[in-house]
């Protein structure tokens, strides 16, 4: 079943997708509310782990939940048109938990927890890290059984570790400037310095990395595609929004 090469083992989408045009990945990561229990049970079938997404720290003006959520934010990241959630608000906690309930017993493998890096030192929600850690640890702690994928967080991991499956860092090759709407290659010692930490990282916490890098460009897809190739880090190339399939052909 399996097609895809141990470096393209994952794969993530926020558009609606056919479920059997995803096939033979380990994780694949979804919109979930796009989906019934038999579409994602078709996911499963041809794929390892299949993940929904939920987001810890912010919520965009298109989510089921905006309105649930809305009196508890914050203030706005207009890149994504969303706005930053208040974890110290005991009603922002309790909506999540009851979302990240209602995926897990949709039958989705686990979860992907986007946003995280909202949290670090340079985030706006720094200042709510505690209770950020404190609600992954309770959602992990709740299902055993499942498999959760932090994306971005690396400056904690070592308090999240024992509780994810894997770690998802975006932008390792590529940047993309949202005032000119334009993909960009990094610069080759910042990129060198971040390849440099997720080894240590790896090295450190024997947690899987999975790198996601955007373009939309065939040539710059095919030079990034050989320079992750080259550092052996697992990958997936899309572009910015994540909402078809990528074809670099």
């Amino acid at each position: 079943m399996n097609k895809n090469t141990n470096l393209e083992c994952f794969f993530v989408c926020y558009g609606k997708l056919n479920p059997n045009t995803v096939v033979g990945y380990k994780y694949v990561i979804l919109e979930p509310f796009f989906y019934s229990e038999v579409e994602i049970e078709e996911f499963k079938k041809n794929n390892e782990l299949v993940f929904a997404y939920i987001s810890l720290g912010e919520i965009n003006i298109y989510s089921k939940r905006y309105e649930e959520l809305k009196p508890y934010t914050l203030g706005q990241n207009q890149n994504w048109n969303s706005f930053l959630l208040n974890l110290q608000n005991k009603e922002t906690i309790h909506i999540l938990k009851n979302e990240a309930e209602i995926l897990i017993q949709k039958g989705y493998s686990g979860l992907f927890l986007d946003n995280l890096d909202n949290f670090g030192q340079f985030g706006k929600q720094t200042e709510q890290q505690d209770q950020l850690l404190e609600l992954i640890k309770e959602i992990a702690t709740k299902f055993p059984k499942h498999h959760f994928i932090q994306n971005g967080g690396l400056e904690f991991i070592g308090s999240t570790h024992k509780n994810v499956t894997a770690i998802l860092l975006e932008s390792i090759a590529t940047l993309y400037d949202f005032d000119k709407n334009e993909y960009l290659l990094r610069p080759e010692n910042d990129f060198t310095m971040r390849q440099k930490n997720i080894k240590m990282l790896t090295e450190k916490y024997r947690i899987p990395v999975l790198v996601l890098d955007y373009t939309d460009s065939k040539e710059n897809y095919e030079e990034i595609k050989e320079k992750l190739h080259q550092c052996g880090f697992s990958f997936f190339i899309s572009k910015i929004d994540l909402q078809s399939t990528p074809n670099y052909n």
